[in-house]
């Protein structure tokens, strides 16, 4: 009885085995992942990886422009109201307690008069993007140019500026 017991026991666990073969496919010789397929899930996960983080690098830096804008705008905000009361444009942003303000990048922002229009930021045409102030940030970079010639410089496209008197706050090669 013992040896009948036994011996349904490995057919039992023999069938089980060959349900499992079945199911998952192995064969004696094969119980695991070739290298060529190992290899080729890694690149296929690695390429999914420089997507991913190429999308997030656009992704922050989109953000980093959109909080700069907004704080250009709370100091153009500051910069109106200080002529408002005083009769004229703050000397430097330490007229409106701003003078330490950092953009997203860490380098601080750049406020100029225009009582001399040679000053002013252009655009590829000399033609100055304000009449009143400038505002800007030097963008990631931390670089920029009074002229902007889109076809040949690249050092202020990533500058953030306010134009047309506030009517525009965005990249300067936008603009």
């Amino acid at each position: 009885m013992t040896h009948e017991k036994t011996s349904q026991r490995r057919d039992a666990s023999g069938a089980m085995a060959a349900v499992t073969q079945r199911l998952w496919g192995a064969t004696s010789g094969n119980r695991g992942f070739t290298m060529v397929e190992l290899l080729v899930v890694t690149v296929i996960i690695g390429a999914l990886a420089v997507i991913a983080l190429a999308a997030f690098n656009q992704i922050r830096t989109s953000a980093r422009v959109s909080r700069c804008a907004e704080e250009i705008r709370d100091m153009e905000r500051r910069i109106i109201a200080f002529n408002l009361e005083k009769g004229s444009f703050p000397t430097g942003l330490a007229d409106i307690n701003m003078a330490n303000m950092r953009d997203p990048w860490g380098n601080l922002y750049v406020y100029q008069r225009l009582d001399d229009p040679t000053a002013a930021l252009e655009d590829g045409n000399g033609v100055p993007y304000n009449d009143d102030f400038d505002l800007y940030s030097k963008g990631e970079d931390g670089q920029s140019l009074q002229a902007y010639d889109a076809g040949s410089v690249t050092v202020s496209n990533d500058d953030v500026i306010r134009a047309g008197r506030g009517s525009y706050v965005a990249l300067r090669s936008k603009f």
